[in-house]
């Protein structure tokens, strides 16, 4: 065995003896506990996580998966100017309830680490990430996983759940349809792009779901098809929603708001008809943040209010089915 992966695995062996120190010493205090900075490695790259645990390791665990864009362990968006705390209000819920949760930083954002560049970068690398928090929570004594995959983490968790043994997955305002297709129709329904561009932008898209490479594009496009992101693009394009959900074999909850101005309600009631075992449920005020609003007006303000509390009934409904 290579010297640094004997060293990577040392390393890896001592975080989670630390985290079972950690764990027992707590216990002894207080019924639920709080790791504000829980790392998981694979030696060479670091997650970094908020571990709340419900009495002890024996309670359910739900692992939340963000969603698209750099988007940190609360469910904020590096893209916008304030935060929403859905992850965390989500969380903190739910441990009230005697569910425990894991709640992380994406590769690359807040605290967590990645040696890759962008071009290096893959959609199975969010797979591979939650794979790893999964194995290490194993080894910390928690058997009884759940996966809540928001929005893109709804994809996410679909493709780990078919890897890894887990109790079963909620979809939180999951996309139906393939990635490529979704984009195409975003950029069409964008009164701001120009007629060109709209064609232009199609034509990108399949080209890199063809497995070219783009290397021109207009300027304004470059944020979204410049060259280094699209090795990330061809991986993600290849996969569908509707399709892989019909690859699982464990209970599924899907919850979505018909205010989400992202993932239509439609998009649930696909992915509910290709369960095996599943429940829809839909809010009518919910929109893509886990927020209650009344109007589109209410809508983008809700992104940036972190005193807005989520959508009543949505803890309760995730309650009462791990509960079943």
């Amino acid at each position: 065995m290579p010297g640094f992966l004997i060293f990577s695995l040392m390393i890896r062996t001592l975080i989670l003896l630390f985290a079972l120190a950690t764990l027992h010493a707590q216990a002894q205090k207080t019924k639920t506990i709080v790791i504000p900075e829980q790392p998981f490695t694979d030696g060479t790259d670091t997650i970094f996580g908020t571990l709340n645990i419900a009495n002890d390791t024996n309670q359910p665990l739900i692992i939340i998966i963000p969603g698209s864009g750099p988007t940190d362990r609360n469910g904020n968006s590096l893209a916008m100017p304030g935060k929403n705390n859905a992850y965390q209000m989500l969380a903190d819920s739910l441990l009230k309830q005697d569910i425990s949760t894991l709640r992380y930083d994406k590769a690359g954002i807040g605290k967590s680490k990645t040696h890759k560049v962008e071009s290096q970068m893959s959609f199975e690398d969010n797979i591979a990430t939650v794979q790893l928090i999964i194995r290490d929570l194993n080894e910390l004594g928690f058997k009884d996983i759940y996966l809540l995959g928001h929005s893109e983490g709804s994809l996410i968790a679909i493709l780990t759940a078919q890897k890894e043994k887990v109790k079963g997955l909620i979809s939180v305002a999951g996309p139906a349809r393939n990635a490529a297709d979704l984009i195409k129709s975003q950029l069409q329904a964008s009164p701001g792009l120009p007629a060109e561009m709209k064609i232009e932008a199609a034509q990108i898209i399949d080209s890199i779901s063809e497995g070219h490479t783009v290397k021109k594009y207009s300027f304004i496009l470059a944020s979204i098809f410049r060259e280094s992101v699209q090795p990330y693009l061809r991986s993600w394009f290849q996969y569908t929603p509707t399709e892989e959900i019909a690859k699982l074999q464990i209970p599924v909850l899907i919850l979505q708001g018909e205010q989400d101005s992202q993932v239509p309600a439609a998009a649930a009631e696909a992915l509910d008809h290709y369960t095996t075992d599943g429940e829809l449920v839909i809010y009518p005020k919910m929109n893509h943040v886990l927020k209650a609003i009344d109007s589109e007006a209410e809508n983008l303000p809700s992104y940036t209010n972190p005193d807005l509390p989520l959508q009543k009934g949505l803890v309760k409904s995730i309650v009462d089915w791990i509960n079943l």
